[in-house]
């Protein structure tokens, strides 16, 4: 009897570990995401600072060849990426939650194929219902209307969900102090030696780059990069001498998502024939 019981557990957990996943990789919760990510698609903008702010970013490049007449030069690679975080904390933060919270025994090659279908349920919403909210941002920001660039392929080629790192950001110091000043700055004497105060003893800490210092002091201390660099060049640290900035970069985002569109202008006499859409 106990190890029926048992074995009843068992099927159970089973039971509702499957629910938990079958229920966040739901058609209708990708439908839902593919409706998010079309939103941020429309929030970005020209301008980096506001994109910054609202954790989204939108890059795209593209070449146009005049002697192939307007057209595109390049081949079907990615040339439009969207990346941007779930600053709401709606569903895809809910899917991170699942996988981050999920057990290693939990992720069965079930429940990735589950997810692989989910998002490739997001490709096809974004790419067959979404297309022409797409195409209008696209026209918006390029300046361009739909007789002009018709934007007749739009691909999407990759949709990623991701937990973020605990170190998001990329920190580059800026450099940008004279000969004269950073020669003036090297005759200054070294900061003293720090002293553990546990045991009374000196140790000389060192560090052999300013870089290196930024790191691991702030990573001790929490303290925000601009901050601490602001307070290090005040401070006449020598090993900021050269220093007169810091540049704070974003580095990675919980959903990326890569296109492929066709910027090629339209050809006088020439219609397109190429309204299909294609799954990657």
């Amino acid at each position: 009897m106990q190890g029926w019981t048992r074995e009843i557990v068992e099927f159970f957990t089973k039971f509702n570990n499957k629910t938990k996943f079958d229920k966040a990789f739901s058609f209708i919760n990708a439908r839902r995401v593919a409706r998010i990510i079309v939103e941020k698609f429309e929030q970005a903008s020209n301008d980096q600072l506001k994109n910054s702010e609202n954790s989204i970013e939108l890059d795209f490049s593209f070449n146009i060849s005049a002697q192939h007449e307007g057209a595109m030069v390049e081949d079907q690679s990615s040339n439009v990426s969207l990346k941007f975080d779930d600053n709401q904390a709606t569903l895809i933060t809910d899917f991170i939650n699942v996988m981050a919270d999920a057990k290693d025994e939990e992720i069965t090659d079930e429940v990735r194929d589950k997810f692989q279908t989910f998002l490739h349920e997001i490709k096809a919403l974004l790419q067959n219902k979404y297309k022409h909210r797409i195409r209008n941002k696209m026209l918006l920001l390029l300046n361009m209307t739909k007789e002009i660039m018709p934007m007749n392929t739009i691909l999407v080629k990759e949709v990623e969900i991701n937990d973020l790192p605990e170190n998001e950001s990329t920190i580059t110091l800026i450099r940008g102090r004279t000969v004269e000043e950073m020669e003036q700055m090297a005759m200054q004497p070294v900061n003293p030696p720090s002293t553990d105060s546990s045991n009374g003893n000196t140790e000389d800490v060192k560090y052999p780059s300013a870089s290196a210092k930024l790191f691991k002091e702030t990573a001790e201390t929490g303290e925000n990069p601009v901050t601490y660099v602001k307070r290090k060049i005040e401070e006449k640290d020598p090993l900021f001498s050269d220093v007169v900035g810091v540049n704070v970069e974003k580095a990675f985002y919980e959903c990326n998502v890569d296109f492929y569109i066709d910027f090629s202008l339209n050809r006088p006499n020439k219609q397109s024939t190429n309204n299909s859409l294609e799954l990657d």
